[in-house]
This record gives structure tokens, sequence and C-alpha cells, in this order.
């Protein structure tokens, strides 16, 4: 069988998936996120992105089994990607504080013209936080490629009252949703924990 193929460049689902034994190579989508628009539903929005990071992989990787994932911060209708500068990070999560949100991702899996999609939802409560307290968050915090200005990990354990749903979900590549999809190119997570 063909390596699986990881079309991510986020450090977060590299460490998730190698968490396993599972051979993997790490490639990097040509795909423009900023084209694809919004319309309402976060499920259908992740797997437009999801599965078009996959499609822009398949003519460099024809018969590899493509995995790829888009995570996005869904608050009041709107969704809240990465923030495009450190003003816009205050003014998302100025927008979260003390609130209830929800982070969807969608996991695509793609080899040749075969595909399978997986959504998965976690609700994230966020901590009552005041001005100066998300100023100094992002000051010391890595957050430009981080979907809602934010991860949990870490310090972001201060933002986060609590969660309902999948940690790693959150994180940017849920496990259990990543292993149902393998399932259908023959990988069983299973057989390669650590």
């Amino acid at each position: 069988m063909k390596e699986l193929i990881l079309g991510s460049s986020s450090p977060r689902r590299h460490q998730i998936l190698s968490k396993f034994t599972l051979p993997f190579t790490i490639a990097s989508p040509p795909f423009d996120e900023e084209k694809v628009e919004f319309k309402g539903d976060p499920v259908a929005y992740v797997h437009t992105l999801s599965k078009g990071k996959g499609e822009s992989l398949l003519h460099k990787y024809p018969h590899n089994p493509i995995l790829t994932a888009d995570t996005v911060v869904y608050y009041n209708n709107k969704v809240f990607n990465k923030p495009v500068n450190f003003e816009h990070a205050v003014e998302i999560l100025s927008e979260l504080t003390g609130k209830q949100h929800w982070v969807f991702t969608g996991v695509h899996l793609q080899r040749g013209a075969d595909s399978w999609f997986k959504a998965e939802e976690s609700k994230v409560y966020f901590n009552p936080l005041n001005l100066e307290e998300i100023k100094h968050y992002l000051t010391h915090m890595h957050w430009q490629d981080k979907a809602g200005g934010y991860s949990i990990e870490a310090a972001g354990g201060l933002l986060v009252n609590k969660i309902e749903g999948c940690y790693n979900n959150i994180v940017g590549l849920p496990v259990n949703a990543t292993h149902q999809l393998l399932l259908n190119v023959g990988i069983d997570l299973w057989r390669y924990i650590r």
C-alpha cells in the first residue's frame, strides 16, 4: 500500500498523527482557502475546505491516500478562521469571551477518485476575559495560524473554562473520526499504537 500523505502544514496535526507509529509524509496543499465563501453551514464549509486541500494534492500523489483537515471556530452564525493581524485576534477573542462557541473540524480522505469525509463538533466555554488579559495572552502566545486566534494547549487553558466533545478536535485533528476514515483504505490505527 502507498504511504499516507498528511496534507497539512499544521504542526498540531503532525503531532497528533505522530502519536501513532503509522508512517506518513507531510505535504502542504496548494489550496487557497480565502476563495471559499462561508454560506451559513459550518459542516459544509469545513467539508469544502478539507476536500479542496485533498484534491489540490491529487496530481502529485495520484495513488496515495491523502488525509486533509480544516478547523474553524463558529459563534453567532459566523466562522472565525485565522486572524489577519493582532487587532483582528483581539476582536475575535473579545467577541468569544465569557461565552460558548463551537469548533468544527472537517477531515477528508482522498485516494484517486474515491473520497470520504467526516466532521467533528466540540463545544468550548470561555472564561470571562478583560481586554488586558486578551492582549497579554496574544502578546505571549503564538496565535497567527490558529482558528479563532487561540489554542487550547498550554496557556490556552486559562481562556477555556470547559469543553464538551473531542479535545483533539479543538487542537485540529479528531482521532476517532480520522481512524474511521482511514479504515476505508485499510489503515487501522489500532495496529499503530505506540
